[in-house]
């Protein structure tokens, strides 16, 4: 508009009107000259204005567009939140389900040891009766025995050496059987107790959020160490080959240590149980700066696995190192137990999730019962 405004003042047949009107009448000229400068100003200031309106509905139009594109986002952050609480909710019923489940199946198992006790205490004691009821037999026949004569003393001598062999058997056969039992119940323990130090058989520890480098834990006895090789590999190689040639190594010893046709021992009892290993042994000797870790995993898969010839888990006192008894590992339990309490099921600063204390803790009772029974077992045979 003030383009054409512009454009008519320089209009000649304006300028010729404007001339003759100059000269006609100079007053009138005048007057006309300050309202059109007037409403040249005007138009001036209302494209200005309009000017200034277009670029606030431009930006009224960006911010809308803002808000649109933030408001989408806010909705699918919604949805993502909803999904999430409602992915927490189903994980807090799943685990509120499973402790049910393992409170159920303590109560179940423990009412069925129970039974089993009385079960087993019943045949003892029956067991037990019938021994005595022999014992008295035996000592009434040898009784008979001495009141005979020489002569009858002599044949009855034999079915009385054959009636204590019995009885000596009988009571042979049932020590085993208690201890049998109770060895069976000291193994239940101590599967119980790795259950309770390490729930997940991946190797999650389940105090490891309290203790970064645990006393007690679970070591795969028999399996190789594989410091010392990483050691002596990576003086000799290059830096792109010492970590497989390590691997490689560790490997080749390790189904080295796990054929029973390699037997590098010297018939020397040490400790009345340890054997010594012949340092003249060829695979050793190439191989010194290594002996030390190949010894003891070997050693190691003799004392716990020499049948089966593979690495199995095995409580440890890694402060010791040496298998962790059943005081000491009770001991760290109730230690870890303790420091729990308190301990948040997820720490949001870390994002860690931790393991249930309340699992933990059930785990424990279920090791308390395994004791139990094998305590009742340990009287029993005493």
């Amino acid at each position: 508009m003030l383009w054409r405004s512009l454009q008519l003042l320089k209009n000649p047949c304006f300028v010729i009107i404007w001339s003759e009107t100059k000269k006609k009448n100079c007053f009138m000229a005048t007057h006309l000259y300050e309202e059109v400068k007037r409403l040249l100003n005007l138009v001036c200031r209302l494209a200005t204005e309009i000017d200034l309106k277009n670029q606030r509905i431009e930006h009224t139009e960006e911010r809308s567009t803002e808000l649109s594109t933030l408001n989408q986002a806010n909705a699918e952050l919604s949805l993502s939140l909803s999904r999430m609480t409602e992915e927490r909710d189903q994980l807090n019923e799943a685990n509120l389900e499973e402790m049910r489940n393992i409170q159920r199946i303590v109560y179940e198992n423990e009412t069925q040891q129970h039974k089993e006790i009385d079960k087993r205490e019943a045949q003892l004691d029956l067991k037990s009766k019938k021994l005595s009821v022999l014992s008295e037999e035996v000592t009434r026949k040898i009784n008979i025995v001495q009141r005979n004569s020489d002569g009858a003393k002599n044949s009855s001598s034999g079915e009385n050496v054959q009636a204590l062999a019995e009885l000596n058997a009988m009571f042979g056969l049932t020590l085993i059987a208690k201890e049998c039992r109770s060895n069976h119940g000291l193994q239940n323990t101590r599967k119980a107790l790795m259950e309770v130090i390490n729930p997940y058989p991946t190797g999650f520890d389940g105090f490891a959020n309290i203790c970064t480098h645990p006393v007690i834990g679970i070591k795969l006895t028999g399996e190789l160490n594989e410091k010392p090789f990483l050691g002596i590999c990576i003086q000799k190689f290059p830096t792109s080959e010492w970590d497989t040639k390590s691997a490689e190594l560790c490997s080749l010893w390790q189904k080295k240590i796990q054929d029973s046709e390699w037997y590098p021992y010297k018939h020397v009892t040490i400790d009345d149980k340890l054997r010594c290993y012949n340092e003249d042994d060829e695979m050793l000797r190439c191989f010194v700066q290594v002996y030390d870790a190949v010894t003891a995993a070997s050693l190691e898969i003799n004392q716990y696995n020499a049948s089966g010839r593979y690495p199995v888990r095995e409580l440890w006192n890694f402060k010791e190192d040496m298998e962790a008894s059943l005081k000491e590992v009770m001991e760290y339990v109730l230690q870890k137990l303790k420091a729990l309490k308190g301990v948040s099921v997820e720490d949001k600063s870390s994002r860690c999730v931790f393991v249930c204390p309340l699992y933990i803790r059930n785990l424990f009772i279920n090791c308390l019962l395994h004791l139990a029974i094998y305590s009742n077992y340990a009287n029993i045979s005493g």
